[in-house]
């Protein structure tokens, strides 16, 4: 039996809360109590002599200094708080002569507890209370306990041991590895065996060996768990004299050998290899509905998971002649990314292009799939001829050229027919394979580039920008080879490429950002390059706002098949991420003009994430937006459309997809914000958390203000039990409106049309409208009604400026809002 000694993590906050599946504990005590609710599966609590079966939604209280194990089924949820006995002694004095009821009983059902515990437990989860507020959330659910379940020591059926028992229980706990008899102990101790022998018995309910031989059965089974050690070793050092004898006893108590028991029950460990293959197949993260049956009782026991709302207050003096902010280029947010090339061929794809290039001005469009089977570009015949197919590649290109647009070209993925093998992803089955013959390949890849040419001509072409494969550091899913065969793979084909014309414009690698900052994948291919003598247009990469968990813990709100793999990440990531890779990329001479590129990003990697159609991507993008204008040359957002077939999609007017606009053509909060960030121009006269101002030196200024809020604890875990497709808001830490008061100083004196275009949930969001419609199922009237009315609120006023201005906004919860000031000649 061990002393279990717990630091309070939150300094002088006089309790933990913790939410994990419970294995095994073997017998400990401590200085806290310790309320125990399962919130799924069973759990054995085994209290002095008593053992306590907890079923769902049972609660049991662990007295401090009681002697107790717990036991737990395979995937169980346990909810535990853990308070100071300092803490409950100083506030109430009256608790020293008293106990709490322990068992479970009806009492403890009908008691009201169980709403206090999960009302507790959702907002320790959520993480959105202040210090002060946790505290009084402490003291009320003490008061709680202490009315209904605070009983006279004397009358508690739980018998505490006195100083002698704790002082042999220690004993044994420190000499397990050694022979320990009766005869043992009662020498150590100067008793005869026969009252030793009694004492145990009146005191745990067992006689000695049985005591011995089940902690070190606890103790083994502990270590097999949480250690690598070889099962002779573990058996070895808790006093078992064999291997032998080990395994009978083991096998005697819990019906397998000590090695399946390791099996079953064990922990996920991860080589390197497989935490990057593992964090990198981020297109399959799954959500983590864990606390489902959590939030269930939620709703059953009417818990106010809403906090009053908070404001933020931000404010400054900004000289407006200032122009130290550097540029804010419109190439930046020009080009955006549909699904695959076939999808351009679909009229509402087109239209809603059209649309964004008028509101937005995108020039580039990026898209898998340029050589996917539905285009029919490749075939061999009988002989093992090649012969090509343009015909329908040409369709795409005429659309862009008629329409002045620029195609941002990934080569890939693999024709059937030229694929080394049959692995497939996407619901549309693009190969992902290296090719049979590389120099049919190549002979595929030159053909493409002189048929552009020829048709669209030389100067066109030039304007285009080329990138080869996706993501080919995701091994396994975009690429099935080795590194060392992608880089070949590479340089085979930007010759291909480049042997039709040196200037055409070759880019790579078009990795996720962990390729770059969390493994050497990067480095590798620099070098590689770079000996090969292979100059890039640009350097490209996708980057989703996830990381890897990298310190396992048995503390854990997943369950054990995802405990410890990736959660989403601060929202300063994006930022930190493009100027750590463009710090990175100077130091290269391989990429040209040292040009970094994002060709994917969004706020999640989740194909039906329900926050991507809220007012919340409005200012997630409009903050990573102006943050990171400095360190990235592009930012292409994925996706444009809902359109996107690389999974069977519902049939949802709502579904979560990536895109700025529905499948429907409804313009989503994420679409408007684009279009806010279009109307900067380009100086940079300020720039902070929460805002950006911009000129365009003829006495016109921009400022787009954003009130970006995070996710709360549970989300970003990906546990995404607290929200559905009616209630997506419920995710956030906090709700918090912001008052922004701003001095603006030194801007010329005359009249300045004023005008304010703002995006939130009353205004702008197409979601927020349907909500109000009450959810109505999809039909043309409600489709035309959502494009007619979720619209930004625009205001216009004139006003007369003398050299200053206060610019005093209160903003909404997500919200984000353009005020352009225009000069007025007289």
């Amino acid at each position: 039996m061990y002393f279990e000694k717990v630091n309070f993590t939150d300094g002088d906050l006089p309790y933990n809360h913790l939410l994990h599946e419970v294995r095994l504990v073997p017998f400990h005590w401590h200085e806290f109590i310790e309320i125990i609710m399962v919130i799924e599966g069973q759990l054995s609590v085994h209290i002095g002599k008593e053992t306590y079966e907890l079923n769902k939604e049972d609660v049991i209280i662990v007295p401090s200094l009681v002697r107790h194990s717990l036991e737990g089924t395979a995937g169980n949820i346990v909810s535990v708080i853990q308070i100071s006995s300092e803490f409950i002694n100083q506030e109430m004095p009256s608790y020293r002569d008293k106990i709490f009821v322990v068992k479970p009983d009806k009492v403890i059902l009908e008691s009201g507890i169980v709403k206090e515990l999960v009302q507790f437990a959702v907002i320790e989860l959520k993480g959105n209370l202040s210090r002060i507020e946790r505290k009084i959330n402490i003291l009320q659910l003490l008061v709680t306990l202490t009315e209904l379940l605070l009983i006279e020591r004397d009358s508690s059926e739980i018998e505490h041991l006195d100083d002698l028992m704790f002082k042999i229980l220690f004993y044994i706990n420190d000499n397990i590895s050694n022979q320990l008899t009766l005869s043992s102990l009662a020498k150590q101790f100067n008793f005869n065996q026969s009252y030793l022998s009694r004492l145990f018995k009146k005191n745990l309910g067992v006689n000695l060996s049985e005591y011995i031989m089940s902690y070190r059965m606890q103790l083994t089974c502990y270590d097999l768990l949480q250690t690598d050690e070889n099962i002779s070793e573990i058996s070895l050092n808790h006093g078992f004299v064999s291997l032998s004898s080990f395994n009978d006893q083991f096998k005697k108590r819990y019906h397998m050998t000590p090695k399946q028991f390791r099996i079953k029950n064990s922990r996920l460990e991860y080589t390197d290899d497989e935490i990057q293959n593992r964090l990198y197949n981020y297109i399959n993260l799954s959500k983590n509905d864990s606390l489902t049956s959590l939030f269930a009782l939620v709703k059953e026991t009417n818990t106010q998971m809403h906090m009053e709302k908070e404001m933020t207050f931000v404010n400054g003096v900004v000289d407006m002649v200032a122009t130290n902010g550097g540029s804010f280029k419109k190439e930046l947010i020009q080009t955006v990314g549909i699904g695959r090339a076939e999808d351009l061929l679909d009229a509402d794809v087109r239209q809603q292009l059209l649309l964004a290039q008028t509101d937005i001005g995108i020039k580039f469009v990026r898209f898998h799939g340029i050589f996917s089977d539905e285009l029919m570009v490749y075939h061999e015949d009988a002989d093992g001829e090649v012969m090509f197919n343009f015909r329908t590649i040409n369709r795409i290109f005429d659309f862009f050229v008629n329409n002045h647009l620029k195609p941002f070209v990934e080569i890939g993925f693999m024709p059937k027919e030229l694929a080394s093998e049959d692995k497939t992803m996407y619901f549309w089955k693009a190969n992902t394979t290296m090719p049979k013959d590389i120099h049919k390949w190549k002979k595929l890849v030159s053909g493409f580039i002189r048929h552009v040419i020829g048709r669209y001509g030389i100067d066109e072409v030039l304007s285009w920008e080329f990138e080869i494969w996706n993501e080919p550091d995701i091994t396994n899913f975009y690429w099935h080879g080795t590194q060392m065969d992608y880089l070949v793979f590479f340089k085979d084909t930007y010759h291909a490429i480049k042997s039709c014309h040196k200037n055409l414009k070759v880019s790579g690698f078009s990795t996720t950002s962990w390729a770059i900052t969390e493994h050497d994948w990067t480095d590798v291919a620099l070098e590689y390059i770079s000996k090969e003598k292979l100059e890039l247009e640009s350097f490209t990469y996708h980057i989703y706002p996830i990381e890897w968990k990298k310190n396992l813990s048995d503390i854990s709100i997943l369950p054990t098949s995802r405990k410890g793999l990736y959660h989403y990440a601060e929202p300063d990531y994006i930022e930190k991420m493009v100027k750590n890779i463009k710090d990175k990329i100077q130091q290269s001479d391989s990429i040209k003009n040292h040009r970094t590129v994002v060709t994917e990003w969004n706020s999640s990697s989740d194909l039906f994430d329900l926050i991507h159609d809220t007012v919340f991507m409005a200012s997630f993008i409009v903050k990573n937006v102006i943050s990171a204008y400095r360190h990235v040359d592009v930012l292409s957002f994925w996706t444009l459309s809902d359109i996107f077939p690389e999974i069977q999609l519902t049939d949802d007017l709502f579904y979560g997809g990536f895109g700025l606009v529905t499948r429907e053509g409804i313009k989503k909060p994420s679409y408007y914000a684009f279009c806010l960030l279009a109307e900067l121009t380009e100086t940079v006269v300020y720039q902070d958390d929460h805002l950006i101002m911009t000129t365009d030196r003829k006495k016109n200024y921009q400022i787009l203000v954003h009130n970006f809020q995070e996710y709360d604890n549970l989300y970003k875990e990906f546990n995404h039990a607290h929200i559905t497709d009616k209630e997506r808001y419920n995710v956030f830490k906090h709700k918090m409106e912001k008052r922004v008061i701003y001095l603006l100083r030194k801007i010329e004196p005359g009249y300045y049309q004023v005008t304010e275009k703002k995006v939130n949930q009353l205004q702008g969001s197409a979601y927020d409208k349907w909500l109000a419609t009450g959810a109505l199922e999809n039909s043309m009237t409600l489709e035309r009604h959502l494009k007619e009315t979720a619209t930004p609120a625009v205001s216009s006023r004139m006003v007369e400026i003398k050299d200053e201005y206060s610019l005093e906004l209160t903003m909404l919860p997500h919200e984000v809002r353009l005020i352009s000031l225009k000069y007025r000649e007289e």
